[in-house]
């Protein structure tokens, strides 16, 4: 309000600018620290949250359908040796695979009505299945 009224007298008309420039800069980053944190909440929890009750498991996490890391910074995965088996769902419908292994995708997706895949849990959105042998 302050700056709005100095941009009206010709005098202050700088200050007035000044005034307002800071007051958004200091509104944007405030909101930022404010909501950055729930935007995480808000897009992908539930998946966070199965590759953490699942980090401690011999196993082989992976996403499809999205794109996202968070199986291996939250699962504490590291990517496959082999860069062929993330190639084209080489392990998602490879039937050889030596671990569990397990999918998280959107619901709907059309993972879901494959035969060998299991459905183990959904939530918010996601859809988490396992490979049945």
């Amino acid at each position: 309000m302050i700056g709005i009224f100095l941009l009206t007298r010709k005098e202050v008309r700088a200050f007035g600018a000044i005034i307002i420039f800071v007051a958004g800069a200091f509104f944007v980053q405030a909101g930022g620290l404010v909501f950055a944190n729930k935007i995480e909440t808000y897009s992908q929890r539930a998946a966070i949250d199965f590759f953490i009750e699942h980090q401690n498991e011999d196993c082989y996490m992976e996403v499809w359908g999205y794109h996202s890391y968070a199986q291996y910074f939250y699962g504490l995965k590291n990517p496959p040796k082999n860069p062929a088996f993330l190639e084209a769902g080489n392990m998602v419908f490879d039937p050889n695979y030596d671990k569990p292994v397990y999918i998280v995708a959107k619901i709907g997706d059309d993972l879901m009505h494959y035969n060998h895949f299991k459905v183990i849990g959904e939530k918010n959105g996601f859809v988490f299945l396992t490979r049945v042998k």
